[in-house]
């Protein structure tokens, strides 16, 4: 069953001056991203963003990342946001913000989010330069959590996944808490060495979340980990994917499994060069389908050929090596230049799957997501 696009539209800009929602009342004029984090136990749907400023031309009040809870997905495919966390007058809020400084940490950026029981969670990667080559601008991968649906945040020190043992400013980012204050918490750096999960994005299933890791910046294919719920904030419980017999995945704990991660020798899950990611299962299609934007260097026919494409697998565990082409970056009927980052969830699914809503960031020439709605299609004896 290879599904196809049957049709794609643009609907509307989601926030900012132009959006359809009215964010600039929280000093929301630009952002990207928008990360789904699902509370199932109250059946509250956030977006978490990153980069955030009053004005779409990256002005004003920079916050690393804000949160907005969703109020609805109309059957139109908008996506109507509810409220921020906000503090100062109604300023949506920094959750765990950057140091902003060039060479040190210029920015904390979301890469996927989670609930376990009533705690939230969200993996972020801090970014020392980006001036520097994109496998050695992060610092570390890390994680933060709030107790109280999102009010307020701390960070898991002990989960990091360090980029490499170069930057003093990674052992800076590693020892501080939330305020940007330190520990001095003596965490042996050399333990959290895993390049490949700098950018990492969870997943639920099951008793697992599973853990999809993106090394560097853009640059790199995806490699796979899990954890039980309960574990997560245990860094040792955390397994790596080393191998598939046949179809079946083999995780392993401990520091081998973990160095091979590190050193790009643990099996590839899904061989595009990975941005920002999002992954969802459709009932429609009854596959679990990874969406990214990329050039597809990295795949078997080596075409590179930049756009949106949908990576689908029969398991969670993959590997992806199955896709479609959902349209080119510039495409004329989503109306986009500087596409990154195509956000989706479960609950922005219509029509049984068959149609998806989804966010685009754009980077130009409006610093804000867009939406748009992706119809799917597939023989029908399947």
């Amino acid at each position: 069953m290879k599904p196809r696009v049957k049709g794609i539209e643009f609907h509307g800009i989601l926030s900012g001056e132009l959006g359809y929602n009215d964010t600039k009342k929280h000093k929301v004029g630009g952002c990207d991203l928008g990360f789904p984090l699902y509370d199932s136990k109250r059946d509250k749907l956030f977006l978490l963003f990153g980069d955030t400023f009053q004005e779409n031309n990256f002005k004003y009040d920079w916050r690393s990342n804000v949160m907005a809870e969703v109020k609805e997905v109309t059957p139109e495919g908008r996506i109507i946001l509810d409220s921020y966390i906000t503090h100062l007058d109604d300023m949506a809020k920094a959750l765990s913000d950057g140091h902003h400084i060039d060479n040190l940490e210029m920015t904390r950026i979301p890469t996927g989010a989670i609930a376990v029981n009533d705690t939230y969670y969200f993996y972020y990667f801090s970014i020392c330069s980006w001036k520097l080559e994109p496998d050695d601008r992060m610092n570390l991968g890390g994680l933060v959590k709030s107790e109280n649906y999102g009010k307020t945040w701390v960070k898991v020190n002990e989960i990091a996944f360090l980029n490499d043992l170069n930057k003093q400013t990674t052992l800076q980012i590693l020892d501080e808490d939330n305020n940007q204050e330190p520990l001095h918490l003596n965490i042996n750096p050399e333990s959290k060495l895993n390049h490949s999960f700098t950018q990492t994005f969870p997943k639920e299933e099951g008793e697992y979340i599973y853990l999809f890791g993106e090394a560097g910046f853009r640059n790199n294919p995806l490699r796979l980990a899990r954890v039980l719920k309960q574990n997560i904030e245990k860094y040792d419980e955390y397994e790596y994917l080393v191998e598939y017999r046949g179809d079946e995945p083999i995780f392993q704990k401990g520091v081998e499994a973990r160095l091979l991660a590190h050193n790009h020798k643990s099996p590839v899950v899904c061989p595009a060069a990975m941005g920002e990611m999002s992954l969802i299962y459709n009932p429609y299609l009854k596959k679990y389908c990874l969406f990214t934007i990329t050039n597809k260097k990295n795949c078997e026919d080596e075409i590179e050929d930049p756009g949106l494409y949908m990576f689908y697998s029969d398991k969670i565990t993959g590997p992806y090596n199955d896709y479609i082409k959902i349209c080119s970056q510039t495409d004329s009927r989503i109306n986009i230049s500087g596409a990154y980052a195509p956000m989706t969830h479960e609950k922005f699914l219509l029509d049984g799957g068959k149609k998806i809503v989804m966010l685009i960031s754009q980077w130009i020439p409006l610093y804000n997501p867009i939406t748009i709605l992706i119809e799917l299609e597939k023989d029908d004896e399947e």
